[in-house]
């Protein structure tokens, strides 16, 4: 099965489809749609553009997953298979003993710099950063 592919739709405008990775509670088929104006070769670099974010973990649906599930995916997807065992188990220590506790019930989409700046400030009150 493709990772993606482009449909044109008129002259000059395509359709992206992305694969995303199932579903991990339902196991379903997800995809990504993007609307692209341009020509063939922009939309074949913005194809590939999306599919290096998809590989590194930046291209996700930040409406349906939590910040906590996303960093689940992140660990799994973007991490275990090039950094140490040992650097992972520190990631998932302070992933579900700091960051989660504060953040990991918040959608992605939800997610604002405010929460963010909130988290640091514990966290540096409490010497952890």
């Amino acid at each position: 099965m493709s990772r993606g592919h482009i449909r044109e739709r008129a002259k000059g405008s395509y359709t992206v489809t992305i694969e995303l990775p199932k579903d991990y509670l339902t196991n379903k088929r997800k995809q990504k749609y993007f609307t692209f104006k341009g020509t063939k070769k922009e939309v074949e670099i913005f194809l590939t553009e999306k599919l290096r974010e998809l590989d590194t973990g930046l291209l996700i649906d930040a409406k349906d997953i939590k910040f906590g599930d996303y960093l689940n995916y992140w660990i799994e997807e973007s991490c275990s298979y090039r950094l140490k065992i040992t650097t992972i188990e520190n990631y998932k220590h302070n992933i579900n003993n700091h960051i989660k506790k504060d953040l990991g019930n918040i959608y992605l989409q939800k997610l604002m710099p405010l929460h963010l700046q909130s988290f640091y400030k514990k966290m540096h009150k409490k010497r952890i950063i």
